[in-house]
């Protein structure tokens, strides 16, 4: 008989795509306009000097999952302090990506109807979108990542095609001067990439249903690909648009795409961009959704399923809070992303100093 555990092992191609997936959306749809919004030009270098913190959290990252084993979080935290702790960490952690795939969902909606589907209702679209990630999700781990490693190819095409076809249109003169009024402004984007670049704490939660042995060089090369899809649409955004321009914009990332153009013969290649958008939202809310279930100790498919169903449904409940999107931005900008950053170093190290007090005691049960 095939466990549940076993069906949604996979392997470290299949993360690295899945990653790519989930998290390459962030960087490119939420993260850009944040940056250039709060760093201005130096948003490209706020973006690169995390780089260095990074390999470092990351490395502490790896010891965590080689601590937890193949142990899910919950059973990890209980055999070092006992279920209320565990309790608390695990809530922590499914509300802030319960979070982040409302995040999704809301940008989702959001620009589907201002671009292309003007007047659409809300729910409709959510709907839409929510249903098949959860049916996604409660396939399970493999659908998920099975469906990334289908949609990724294109998307990765696409995005090297509107990088390339907008060369003509980029002056990278544009980048600089940097620091003109210090280097506030790029410490100050800093903690909204770092707070991004953390989306692989992911690997962390779901690391007992990867079949791989993961390795520092292995998170270090995914880390590195996650700041190229940061760096490449940001700096092109500048170098196409100006600083200022950019930071107007909405979604500079996806502005690129209506730059493209043949001569009269082929415009509005904008509409690829639905494809790379819509992908990655499923991919990214399809995942969420699953890592959230798989965070609590629900042993019983049944209630499984019946908890993914109501976290879907409180998704598409969300959507219709009435939200502008000036209000909507300043929310992410002022309280999400910090909180985010916060909770995940605060994880980090808190789970850290935890594995070096087991090194010279005992875990909770073997006090008990």
């Amino acid at each position: 008989m095939i466990t549940t555990m076993n069906v949604n092992k996979i392997n470290m191609v299949q993360l690295f795509m899945l990653v790519m997936m989930s998290a390459g959306l962030m960087n490119h749809v939420t993260l850009i306009p944040i940056l250039l919004s709060v760093s201005g030009r130096d948003a490209w270098v706020a973006a690169f000097l995390n780089v260095f913190p990074y390999m470092l959290w990351i490395w502490l990252l790896i010891r965590l999952i080689r601590a937890k084993g193949d142990q899910t979080l919950f059973d990890w935290i209980v055999s070092y302090t006992g279920k209320p702790i565990a309790w608390i960490v695990v809530s922590s952690m499914a509300f802030n990506i319960f979070m982040q795939a409302f995040l999704t969902l809301q940008e989702t909606v959001g620009w589907t109807i201002s671009s292309y589907l003007p007047g659409t209702s809300r729910m409709f679209l959510a709907f839409g979108l929510v249903i098949v990630s959860y049916i996604a999700a409660r396939i399970g781990l493999q659908a998920v990542t099975i469906t990334a490693g289908v949609l990724l190819p294109a998307v990765v095409a696409l995005g090297f095609f509107v990088a390339g076809a907008n060369i003509p249109n980029k002056d990278y003169g544009r980048l600089f001067p940097i620091a003109i009024d210090g280097f506030k402004p790029a410490l100050k984007g800093m903690l909204y990439a770092g707070a991004s670049y953390m989306e692989l704490f992911l690997v962390f939660l779901i690391s007992h249903h990867i079949s791989s042995k993961i390795r520092y060089r292995h998170m270090a090369l995914l880390g590195l690909v996650l700041v190229g899809l940061t760096l490449g649409p940001l700096m092109g955004a500048i170098a196409e648009f100006g600083s200022d321009e950019a930071a107007r914009l909405r979604y500079p990332a996806f502005e690129q795409w209506r730059l493209i153009h043949f001569r009269r013969y082929l415009e509005h290649l904008d509409t690829f961009s639905i494809y790379q958008w819509l992908s990655g939202a499923f991919i990214r809310i399809s995942i969420s959704l699953f890592t959230i279930a798989d965070l609590f100790p629900i042993r019983n498919r049944n209630i499984r399923n019946t908890f993914l169903l109501a976290l879907s449904t409180a998704l598409m409940l969300c959507i219709t809070i009435p939200l502008s999107d000036h209000t909507y931005f300043r929310f992410i900008v002022k309280i999400v992303f910090p909180a985010t950053f916060m909770l995940l170093l605060a994880a980090t190290l808190a789970l850290t100093v935890l594995t070096l007090l087991k090194k010279g005691g005992t875990s909770h049960h073997q006090r008990n």
